[in-house]
């Protein structure tokens, strides 16, 4: 199963957003997790984008979709933020 979802951090660089999402990638993934009596791990892929007032939401779709496909395609567990 794949889920695609967006945060948004308010007032945050790129680079603060990235630390944090590896924070939680790592909280994550060193989890064991159990449904119905199944064990199972989780994996994040997360594409950061820095949002600016002149970006239309598209733009900031666009963005942030890209850097999501650049992380899930370096393998599981990955956060890409692309620093201009």
């Amino acid at each position: 199963m794949d889920d695609e979802f967006f945060l948004i951090f308010r007032n945050v660089t790129g680079m603060n957003a990235k630390f944090v999402m590896e924070k939680v990638l790592r909280k994550i993934s060193g989890e064991l997790f159990e449904y119905r009596g199944h064990c199972f791990k989780i994996t994040i892929s997360a594409g950061i984008s820095e949002i600016t007032e002149f970006m239309d939401r598209n733009e900031v779709i666009d963005q942030v979709d890209e850097s999501l496909y650049v992380a899930k395609h370096k393998g599981k567990n990955q956060v890409y933020y692309k620093e201009d």
